[in-house]
């Protein structure tokens, strides 16, 4: 499984060999963000990821099976963790508080 980056890297790579200028403008369908390219020939700027089809013709692009998807961020793992801990959450943060407390008293004197 690919990565989006890594497909779009490896696409303007394969672009960039054949000549092809990368622009400073970028695709703006769909949030994309990826740098465009211009075919030397005809001067059509592409995009490597919504164009890939067209430039592409020989990969494979069933996008959903082969290209790995932005991962979300899921903290369930971390919420298991703290629910290890044989301290209540607020005691620590309490105990934290504490601390700070402390430390400016001492600061101060």
């Amino acid at each position: 499984m690919t990565s989006r980056l890594d497909a779009i890297t490896q696409r303007m790579s394969k672009l960039m060999l054949k000549r092809w200028p990368m622009l400073a403008e970028v695709c703006s369908e769909d949030g994309c963000s990826v740098p465009l390219m211009r075919d030397p020939v005809t001067n059509a700027t592409k995009c490597v990821w919504h164009d890939a089809r067209e430039l592409f013709p020989d990969e494979c692009f069933d996008e959903e099976e082969d290209v790995e998807q932005p991962k979300h961020y899921d903290d369930s793992e971390l919420v298991k963790e703290d629910e290890k801990l044989d301290t209540p959450k607020t005691a620590i943060a309490e105990d934290e508080l504490n601390e700070l407390r402390r430390r400016k008293r001492e600061q101060s004197d």
